[in-house]
């Protein structure tokens, strides 16, 4: 995706996957679904530290691949002076990335009913 003229990529890496599990309550990566789904503060903020975090992440890789490369990371100033719609854009463009090794680590669970079961549709 491009944002303020540069392709930003994303990766996920021992680093984002830390970065991001520090801003999770109890540092527990599956509650990032939680924040995300909160109020509208706690939602940006979740949001802009895990897209900072997965530019980052691939930004360094970049750099460890060729030591010429200067990493220009996507910031929380650049993110918080963007739109919802392209904050959001880029939270699912790294959605796809974060889940792509296959391993579901933010989960929903389906609502439940009076007795526990799950509700019907």
């Amino acid at each position: 995706m491009e944002l303020n003229g540069r392709e930003v990529g994303f990766r996920r890496s021992v680093l984002a996957t830390t970065k991001i599990a520090e801003v999770c309550p109890n540092r527990d990566i599956s509650k990032l679904g939680d924040l995300l789904g909160a109020d509208i503060v706690t939602a940006i903020d979740a949001a802009v530290a895990f897209v900072c975090a997965l530019s980052e992440a691939y930004e360094l890789h970049r750099k460890r691949e060729d030591p010429a490369y200067i990493p220009n990371p996507v910031t929380k100033e650049e993110l918080m002076d963007e739109d919802e719609e392209t904050l959001m854009a880029l939270v699912m463009a790294g959605v796809e990335v974060f889940h792509a090794d296959g391993k579901v680590t933010v989960e929903a669970e389906a609502p439940k009913g009076k007795n526990g079961e799950p509700a019907s549709e």
